[in-house]
């Protein structure tokens, strides 16, 4: 968890949820563009996995995925965007095997907010002081608090209720004045 303090309250982040959220939201406003694959990936799928594919190609190639048939059920990944390049092959496949089922909106903000969530950073992960800063002020820009999968971001604390925590009175202010913070200070 990412710890700010904003003016009267303290902020408990949630860091993979808000990267999450963050790189779902790139993905939606800016469609990344495909770039060549050095060596294609191969993968096998059922006959009712090729139907959906076979018609769900141009709508992953306008995501940055793009698809040729192989052979009878056997498709390959030709071309990748950048952003989805750290995305191990096992869940690419995965990921593509889903495509097509129902509405083309539904599968493909599915496929987004599962590929945002493998490539986000992860519970635990150390993050330097920029990134932290930078990933905190991002997710105060958001319209929608919570990862693509539903998780609230961030958790508040009110100045009173950390004063009562500790049994401070609420209204003791503090003797330093300080100003107003126009970033999160983590």
């Amino acid at each position: 968890f990412l710890v700010f303090e904003l003016p009267d309250r303290l902020v408990l982040l949630d860091q993979h949820a808000a990267h999450e959220r963050v790189l779902f939201e790139r993905f939606l406003a800016q469609p990344p563009a495909p770039q060549e694959m050095l060596f294609p990936l191969c993968f096998d799928v059922s006959q009712e996995e090729d139907e959906r594919l076979s018609a769900s190609a141009a709508s992953l190639q306008s995501i940055g995925i793009t698809l040729h048939r192989a052979g009878r059920n056997a498709w390959e990944l030709t071309a990748l965007a950048a952003d989805f390049v750290p995305l191990a092959g096992a869940d690419l496949v995965e990921m593509l095997r889903g495509a097509g089922m129902g509405s083309e909106e539904r599968w493909k903000r599915a496929l987004l907010a599962r590929a945002a969530c493998r490539i986000a950073i992860k519970e635990g992960d150390p993050v330097d002081p920029v990134t932290a800063r930078e990933l905190c002020a991002k997710v105060l820009q958001l319209d929608n608090p919570r990862c693509p999968h539903g998780r609230p971001l961030w958790h508040e604390i009110t100045r009173e209720a950390l004063y009562g925590l500790v049994d401070r009175p609420a209204e003791h202010e503090p003797t330093s004045a300080r100003p107003e913070a126009s970033a999160p200070q983590p």
